[in-house]
């Protein structure tokens, strides 16, 4: 003879079960972010919504620092999510300029890196002035860090950025 569930202890069950699968996928797969403010514009406006893979770089494990191997290093040029040491209650979401080891300029509108100009077309069509603490020299990006745009208002134009790990 078998008990029968009451109905509504089934229909707890169910909802802890699609609630425990719906924070496993986000924490560790796939997370939707929406566009606050228009950095991006025109690539992301305010109010998009965009799908982001966690597999790719790879996830955190929640309420460690330790991450889980992703596929591929980030490349330069992607647009990226991830969460600044300095305000860890906001996801940011830059262009990857540099990466760790290169050396960065920003002079007469272009990016150079390593001496080079980019000529990558997605973020050499813009004209670039940095007005941070780096925008008279080159820098060194430190090993395990990246560089990445910010757009500043009101002018919209690509500014200076600090360096994160992603």
């Amino acid at each position: 003879m078998s008990k029968k569930k009451s109905i509504v202890r089934e229909w707890v069950e169910s909802i802890l079960i699609a609630a425990a699968l719906a924070i496993f996928v986000r924490t560790f797969f796939f997370q939707i972010y929406k566009i606050p403010t228009n950095s991006m514009v025109p690539t992301l406006i305010p109010g998009d919504k965009i799908f982001v893979s966690k597999l790719i770089y790879g996830p955190k494990v929640i309420f460690t620092n330790l991450r889980i191997p992703g596929f591929r290093k980030p490349k330069r040029g992607e647009v990226i999510v991830f969460v600044p040491p300095h305000d860890k209650k906001k996801a940011y979401i830059k262009r990857l300029v540099g990466m760790g080891k290169e050396s960065l300029l920003i002079k007469n509108g272009n990016i150079y890196i390593n001496g080079k100009v980019i000529i990558d077309p997605v973020i050499a069509k813009n004209h670039y002035t940095n007005s941070g603490p780096y925008s008279k020299t080159e820098v060194i990006i430190p090993e395990g860090k990246y560089f990445f745009l910010f757009k500043f208002h009101p002018s919209f134009t690509p500014n200076f950025v600090i360096f994160f790990p992603v």
